[in-house]
């Protein structure tokens, strides 16, 4: 009797739980702006914290997978471009574009990028170029490669065969990833001996380069900072470290 009493009562306390868990869920959930609903309901992959105030008067900021866009507060009408602060003479959207592309390789899984780190392991800088074996600034970059390891610089790769999905620099990067010594396999392919074709199941090279297009990656070598600031095209070893203590110093 006394344990038919004690469940009962529990059975109780859990009911009234669930019941203070749901009326919270609604509640929260009716604290979303109308506009935040209306464009998480239209885009799948648009999350609540993907979408904040910008620094542009009337305008939301919206930043998924590396891509920034603007949005009214109602959520109807999304807009792509960049807007300057006339004031201070920076442009704010690519500020914000940094933040997202940090954001989105901070997000990407370092066991699918092929590294060619410092002698010692330990970097001044860690820089993630998206690269085409068929490139000729690519296979220059990398033929230099020491240099930039020598300077400080760790350098990823992640694959962006410009010419697309089931083109032969798509299949040349899968050939690659599927080699049992990726590192060695690219630096062949990128010098003009191609990796023997392997199938070894999926590969990283869509992920990357969709990751890429999203990031505003349009050409190769495409050379993206820890904090995201996209340098486009081929820089000598010497510059780039310069560049990269320029970029340090501004942020600090």
């Amino acid at each position: 009797m006394f344990a038919s009493r004690i469940n009962k009562y529990v059975s109780l306390m859990l009911l009234s739980l669930a019941s203070y868990l749901i009326v919270g869920v609604v509640m929260a959930q009716d604290k979303v702006p109308a506009g935040h609903k209306l464009l998480m309901e239209q885009f799948d992959n648009i999350k609540p914290g993907d979408i904040k105030a910008s620094k542009v008067t009337g305008l939301l900021e919206v930043s998924f997978d590396g891509t920034l866009l603007y949005a009214t507060e109602d959520g109807r009408y999304l807009i792509q471009g960049d807007a300057y602060d006339v004031e201070k003479k920076i442009n704010v959207t690519e500020e914000g574009r940094a933040i997202a592309r940090a954001e989105a390789l901070t997000n990407a899984d370092p066991d699918t990028m092929i590294v060619f780190d410092v002698a010692d392991g330990k970097p001044d800088y860690t820089v993630t170029v998206f690269t085409d074996i068929d490139c000729g600034y690519c296979r220059k970059l990398h033929r230099e490669i020491q240099t930039y390891t020598d300077l400080g610089i760790r350098v990823q790769y992640m694959f962006f065969p410009r010419s697309g999905p089931n083109t032969p620099s798509w299949a040349k990067a899968n050939n690659v990833w599927c080699a049992d010594d990726k590192a060695a396999a690219l630096t062949n392919a990128k010098a003009g001996i191609d990796a023997p074709a392997n199938d070894c199941g999926p590969t990283p090279v869509e992920g990357h380069y969709k990751l890429g297009l999203a990031a505003g990656v349009t050409g190769t070598p495409a050379i993206m900072t820890e904090t995201g600031v996209l340098i486009g095209g081929y820089v000598p070893a010497p510059e780039l470290r310069e560049r990269l203590d320029e970029i340090a110093a501004n942020s600090s």
